[in-house]
């Protein structure tokens, strides 16, 4: 992802970093900087947090480390599932694709309301 740098400067950095005369405020600049370098150093903490160890860089676009972590999110929760599930049931059902187990715990729990002509 290329950025327009005179546009980031024009736009963002100078306004912040720059006196009235237009000549860079040094102060500013240190401040803004070190502000950024908390940022590079806290920033891959969370994405490695969020994305399992996936991603570990500060400069992911956003949607690529929404991705990551939606991914990762939902294997733990999957993982979770079939560890309950697995504890319920023998070693051989644990074995078989979550969806179909999900499917026969729906199937069974609707079973009594469809016999009785509820459903």
């Amino acid at each position: 992802m290329s950025r327009d740098v005179e546009k980031d400067w024009d736009e963002f950095w100078k306004p912040l970093v720059t006196k009235e005369d237009g000549t860079v405020d040094m102060e500013q600049v240190k401040k803004e900087l070190s502000d950024y370098n908390m940022i590079l150093e806290e920033v891959p903490k969370v994405y490695e947090h969020v994305t399992g160890g996936t991603l570990s860089k500060p400069n992911y676009p956003a949607d690529v480390v929404i991705t990551q972590a939606d991914d990762h999110l939902n294997e733990v929760v999957e993982d979770e599932i079939k560890d309950i599930i697995a504890c319920h049931l023998s070693k051989k059902d644990a074995q078989r694709p979550l969806g179909d187990l999900l499917d026969e715990l729906d199937d069974l729990r609707r079973y009594p309301l469809e016999k009785a002509g509820i459903v």
